[in-house]
């Protein structure tokens, strides 16, 4: 953000010191997304003409992008790395002064799984059918064909970098009167 911004500055100085065949001249096909630099359409007795204009800096775009340039440099300086990320964390309340941590985990580049074995703890699966979903989402597989098994998905789990695991354990469920034991039923834990 500050090298873009600084290209921006760049441009408009060099607009504010010549005119605008010269900066067409010097950056031919540079689009200005920020809008310092805009056309303004020339009016000869009140009459635009449509096949002539001149590139113009807007003063308050450029002063916006000048102090953005000193936020962006305060933020490195006072954070280091990601310092961005590190500023707004602390403007929206995710650093403890008093330990001098921030509280929040940075996002991975995918974290659909991790969504998924959050919103599953506790969640208890009786059946293989009930699993089902969970192997598919995990995704773990050798040789071309999905793992199934707790003694490999597990570990997997582990080496992924999850802090996950499933357990396997016996429970009992009433169904019509009639109490139904369930030997190799699952939950899935967060590990400490």
């Amino acid at each position: 953000m500050e090298t873009n911004a600084k290209k921006n500055i760049e441009m408009a100085d060099y607009l504010k010191k010549h005119n605008t065949k010269e900066f067409i001249e010097k950056y031919p096909r540079s689009i200005d997304k920020s809008q310092i630099i805009y056309d303004d359409i020339i009016t000869v007795d009140g009459i635009a003409d449509n096949n002539t204009c001149i590139k113009k800096v807007n003063e308050l775009m450029y002063f916006k992008k000048k102090l953005d340039i000193v936020d962006y440099q305060t933020m490195r300086l006072l954070w280091g790395e990601f310092g961005y990320c590190k500023s707004l964390a602390n403007k929206f309340g995710f650093y403890d002064k008093d330990l001098g941590e921030f509280n929040y985990r940075t996002i991975k580049e995918d974290n659909s799984l991790q969504n998924y074995l959050d919103s599953m703890i506790g969640k208890v699966m009786l059946q293989v059918a009930d699993r089902k979903e969970l192997i598919e989402k995990i995704n773990i597989r050798r040789d071309g064909k999905l793992i199934k098994k707790l003694e490999s998905i597990n570990p997997a789990l582990i080496e992924l970098g999850y802090s996950y695991q499933i357990k396997e354990f016996s429970t009992s469920k009433i169904i019509d009167s009639k109490r139904k034991r369930y030997n190799h039923a699952w939950k899935v834990e967060t590990i400490n």
